[in-house]
């Protein structure tokens, strides 16, 4: 049974779904408070650093570097329920092998977009 200070969290907003880290705080018991926390903070700290490497990829042409980077934000981005940027890496990682790179800029371009909205989600996590 969720608390009335956790149903603020358990609703899905067009950047995040916030059942993911309460399902991970619940599966962890009494640490789970503490564990999606650090969770969180780490993603917020990281993730701006992974994204201006991503655009570096992009601008030098790095294919494969670009390719496992945008691979790592996905699944960051899945582990804390970030799924607008979840579902971007994906449009993305199936644009690269066709090659369509003014598409993937744009799809990038809403990455850094989005993760402003997404950041503002996760801090209601700390």
């Amino acid at each position: 049974m969720l608390t009335q200070a956790e149903k603020k969290y358990f609703h899905q907003t067009p950047y995040t779904n916030g059942a993911v880290l309460l399902e991970i705080k619940e599966f962890i018991g009494e640490e789970g408070d503490e564990t999606v926390r650090e969770l969180v903070e780490i993603y917020l700290k990281k993730t701006p650093i992974l994204i201006a490497k991503i655009a570096e990829d992009l601008r030098n042409g790095e294919t494969k570097t670009f390719k496992a980077d945008i691979h790592s934000l996905k699944g960051s981005s899945a582990s804390v329920g970030a799924i607008s940027i979840f579902t971007l890496c994906k449009k993305i990682e199936e644009m690269i092998d066709e090659e369509n790179k003014p598409q993937i800029e744009v799809l990038f371009a809403q990455i850094i977009d989005t993760f402003k909205f997404v950041k503002d989600d996760l801090q209601a996590w700390l």
